[in-house]
C-alpha cells in the first residue's frame, strides 16, 4: 500500500493498516533519541512554552492525541492508548491527498513533573526514526512541551523531495505545539 493518497483515507482502510503494522519492527534501532545520532540521520528539537501551568491539562493534551488533532491527522484507533506496544495508523492531510504512516509506541515517560511518549517509525512510514513528545514542569512551576525526533527518509520519494518532507515537518510540528501548548476550547470556554 503507498503512502500517498488522493483523498483522506477511510478509517477501515487505516484500521486495516493499523492491524497490518502490528507484528511489524521497528525500522530504526531502538533508543536513538538516547544515543549518539546515527549516521545519515538527523536530530531535530521544538520546544516551546505552555500557555497555562495546569500540568494535569498538558498531560491531558498528550493523552489526547492533541498534537496529532491539532494538525489534522486521523487516527487508527481513534484515541490510542499512550502504553508501550500500542501501534497505531495515521493520515496527514496534504493538499488534496494525505500521508499514511503506522508507528508503534517504544517508550512512555511518567514523572512526577515530565510526561511523553516515544513512537518509532514502523514499514509503512515515510521516515525512519523515533519521535517524542513530552511535556515538562520546571523547578519554578512552567510547563514547555517538546518534541523531538531521530529520522531520516525512508523512501526514495522522501529523499528527493527532501525541501517539501521538511516543509511538511515543520508545518505539521508548528501544529503539534500548538495542540500541546494552548488550552482546549471546551476547557476554555467552562
Amino acid at each position: 500500500m503507498s503512502i500517498f493518497h488522493l483523498g483522506k483515507p477511510s478509517t477501515d482502510v487505516l484500521a486495516r493498516l493499523a492491524a497490518s503494522a502490528a507484528t511489524e519492527a521497528p525500522t530504526a534501532p531502538a533508543g536513538m533519541l538516547h544515543s549518539p545520532v546515527p549516521s545519515g540521520f538527523r536530530r531535530d528539537r521544538w520546544t516551546r512554552r505552555v500557555e497555562h501551568d495546569d500540568f494535569d491539562l498538558a498531560r491531558r493534551a498528550i493523552t489526547d492525541w492533541a498534537a496529532q488533532r491539532s494538525a489534522g491527522v486521523t487516527l487508527s484507533p481513534p484515541s490510542p492508548d499512550i502504553a508501550i506496544g500500542t501501534t497505531l495508523a495515521f493520515a496527514y492531510p496534504v493538499g488534496p491527498g494525505s500521508v499514511t504512516g503506522t508507528c508503534r509506541i517504544v517508550e512512555v515517560i511518567d514523572e512526577p513533573d515530565r510526561f511523553g511518549f516515544v513512537y518509532a517509525t514502523l514499514p509503512h512510514h515515510p521516515e525512519v526514526g523515533e519521535e517524542l513528545f513530552l511535556v515538562e514542569r520546571d523547578d519554578g512551576g512552567a510547563l514547555t512541551a517538546a518534541i523531538d525526533a531521530v529520522w531520516r527518509p525512508a523512501n526514495l520519494i522522501t529523499r528527493i523531495g527532501l525541501p517539501v518532507t521538511r516543509f511538511f515537518q515543520r508545518r505539521a510540528t508548528d501544529s503539534y505545539l500548538v495542540g500541546l501548548t494552548t488550552v482546549p476550547a471546551v476547557t476554555a470556554h467552562r
